[in-house]
Formats: structure tokens, C-alpha cells, sequence
């Protein structure tokens, strides 16, 4: 039996205090023939899935504390390490998020400056800076606004989050951010993305962000028909990206997705449900 992926990451700091323990297995194992060694000692419970073992903690774990822990089969070491809990909060999983909808307040934030030192100014809600730091492009900054469409609704809502290859989101708490429209204003005129996909994972009791995703088509047809030839070709050289027909046959389209996204929130802004106080941070 082989461990292919354990979590959280051995010296993880910043931990929820219902931080778990779960290790990917090659293969399938009993749950009499599995235990889990913590220290400082707390009482867990174990789920066995077909690859996957998972620890659960049965009450908060203490705050600000170095636990050890150690996972055997029948007896045999399969994997162990440490990890550190931060100083409150409990972490909170992509199935606590679903269908939860959140919003950006920037009533003491302050506006951000994009990669074209140019101001990119969101025409609804708030604004999130984010940095795509791998990709075919050196740095892109994208001011994301969940908020509301034309017509006033409120678009943006807490989607299911789901492990893609290569993007470890093991760090808590999770956030994805699903907006099937969403309408900004750049230097060189209004852009659409449609179904956009935002995949984060905030850090240091949610201020830090790592590794996540983002994906998106953008129509470059609005607001006018005018240059898509030239838009494409700036948002190839851009991105890296090239041009591919709209649904409707039209070529205009650019489907954008870019893997190993890093960032922060822009300074002075927080993260607020908006039907409740407590953001589960």
C-alpha cells in the first residue's frame, strides 16, 4: 500500500481548528485496520473511501498548537508529519460553500492599479485583484466584480469546488466564486466574460491566497463589432490565446483558462456574506 497524496502538507501552519488529515491511497484498506496517532492527544473519527482516507477531528482542535500525528496499516507507518492551528476560526470545506453567494465590500477599500499601470474599473459590485503568475503571460492583473447583471440581480454565488490536477487546494478556507456574466471596463473598452470560474484558496486566517484557477470565455464583440480582428490579436498576445467562434458561429470568442493563479485580496477589503456576519474565516 502506497500513499500518493497526503494532506495537510507536513510544517502546514494556519490551520483551522477542525483541521482533517486525509491521505490518497493506491489502493483500498479496511477501517479496523487503519489508525491515527495525534499529539497532543484529541479524539477523531476516520471515513475509508476507496482511495482515500479521511481523519476528522470530534471537537476543536486547540489554538495556536504544533500537533504530530501518525497514520498506521495494521500496525505499519504509512504516513505522518505535523501541522500548526492558527490563532481562531474553524477552516471550512468546498460542501460548507455551496450555494453560499458573497460579496466584496469596498467601502474602506481602495482601487487597484492593473498590469497596463492603467485603472481597470468594475462597473458592479466589489473588486478582487488577483495575479496570474504561470501561464503564457509574465503578470496579469484581473479585477474580478461579483456583484450584480444589467438587470440587477445578484450573479455571483459560492459553487461546488473540485480538486483539478495540479492545483492543490488543501489550504483552508476554500472559495469559488461562479459568475455566469460579468461586465468590466478596461482601458480599451467594456469586456463580457461569461461563465466564469474562479477557484481560490486563502491562507493566514483568509488573507493570503494560494495556488487556484480561473476560467472564462470572453466575448469580444461588445460593444461593438468594430476591430475584433485587432482584439483577438491583442488578447492572443496577451494571454497567449487565440480566437474561437461564439456559439453563434460569430469569431469573437476567447476561452481563457489559466491554471496556478496567485494573489490577495486588495488591500482594505474583506470578504462578507451577505446574509450572515460570520464568513466562516
Amino acid at each position: 500500500m502506497r500513499v500518493t497524496e497526503a494532506l495537510p502538507l507536513d510544517g502546514e501552519a494556519n490551520l483551522g481548528t477542525n483541521a482533517t488529515i486525509s491521505l490518497q491511497l493506491d489502493g483500498a484498506v479496511l477501517q479496523e485496520d487503519v489508525a491515527l496517532s495525534l499529539s497532543p492527544p484529541a479524539p477523531t473519527r476516520v471515513a475509508v473511501g476507496p482511495d482515500e482516507l479521511v481523519f476528522t477531528p470530534d471537537g476543536p482542535l486547540a489554538p495556536e498548537t504544533e500537533y504530530v500525528w501518525s497514520v498506521t496499516l495494521c500496525g505499519q507507518e504509512l504516513s505522518s508529519g505535523r501541522f500548526t492551528t492558527r490563532t481562531y476560526g474553524e477552516a471550512v470545506g468546498p460542501r460548507d460553500l455551496v450555494d453560499r453567494a458573497f460579496q466584496l465590500d469596498t467601502r474602506k477599500g481602495r482601487w487597484a492599479l492593473g498590469a497596463l499601470e492603467a485603472e481597470y474599473v468594475a462597473r458592479y459590485g466589489g473588486i478582487l485583484l488577483i495575479e496570474v503568475i504561470e501561464g503564457n503571460a509574465s503578470a496579469l492583473d484581473l479585477l474580478l466584480a461579483p456583484g450584480t447583471d444589467l438587470s440587477g440581480a445578484v450573479v455571483q454565488s459560492v459553487g461546488p469546488l473540485t480538486r483539478s490536477s495540479g492545483v492543490p487546494f488543501h489550504h483552508n478556507p476554500y472559495l469559488g466564486l461562479r459568475v455566469e456574466r460579468m461586465a468590466l471596463t478596461p482601458p480599451n473598452g467594456a469586456v463580457t466574460l461569461s461563465d466564469l470560474n474562479l477557484e481560490l484558496a486563502f491562507t493566514n486566517a483568509g488573507v493570503g491566497l494560494s495556488d487556484g484557477r480561473i476560467s472564462a470565455t470572453v466575448d469580444l464583440r461588445e460593444p461593438s463589432a468594430e476591430g475584433l480582428a485587432e482584439r483577438c490579436a491583442a488578447f492572443e498576445a496577451e494571454l497567449g490565446v487565440g480566437c474561437s467562434p461564439c456559439e453563434d458561429g460569430e469569431a469573437a470568442c476567447v476561452s481563457v483558462q489559466i491554471e496556478g493563479v496567485g494573489g490577495w485580496l486588495v488591500a482594505g477589503l474583506h470578504l462578507k456574506e451577505e446574509e450572515a456576519d460570520d464568513t466562516g474565516r
